[in-house]
């Protein structure tokens, strides 16, 4: 909300936080790279949560984590640096 009281309006506007993920940007693609097939759930369900019209791929190996990045395209990369 933007308040002009020398103007005498208010304007009332959506910031980026008020908008789901899929209004704005369209479907969020998301690929996970983690081999603990019991973080990927957690991390899954979680997002899923948030954004249920969520794209999730996952993948336990760097290697085919990169070749998912370049036939994907996905919007995040989760993984794991360990």
């Amino acid at each position: 909300m933007l308040l002009l009281p020398s103007a005498g309006c208010i304007i009332q506007s959506k910031t980026a936080f008020d908008y789901q993920w899929g209004e704005v940007w369209g479907k969020m693609k998301v690929l996970i790279i983690e081999d603990a097939s019991d973080i990927v759930d957690i991390v899954s369900v979680t997002l899923q949560l948030r954004w249920p019209e969520i794209e999730l791929i996952s993948c336990s190996l760097g290697k085919q984590g990169i070749e998912l990045v370049e036939k994907e395209k996905p919007d995040i990369v989760l993984l794991d640096l360990g």
